[in-house]
């Protein structure tokens, strides 16, 4: 059966798999400084963060091993709206 949402991964920014990202070198993308990845699964029952996506550039799928302390948080939408989500970070002072 055919996963019927999709997820935001934001990255910690200041962790290994976060400055990997904001360095440009994929498909990801940075939003107030904070990275994004755009997932069609994720599995949160073992000890990282599994998330599968289909890049843009680069493999046709891609299986990502996240650790935890590296997720800032994950945002999900269904896919049968056709429509942008609007997201926003509200950072804490």
């Amino acid at each position: 059966m055919a996963e019927k949402y999709w997820y935001l991964v934001v990255l910690e920014p200041q962790s290994t798999v976060g400055r990997a990202y904001l360095k440009g070198n994929n498909d990801g993308v940075s939003v107030d400084g904070c990275p994004v990845i755009r997932c069609d699964d994720i599995r949160m029952d073992g000890p990282l963060l599994f998330a599968s996506r289909i890049p843009s550039k680069g493999p046709s799928h891609q299986d990502l091993y996240i650790p935890y302390s590296a997720v800032s948080s994950i945002f999900r939408g269904d896919k049968k709206d056709d429509v942008s989500v609007p997201f926003g970070f509200q950072k804490q002072s």
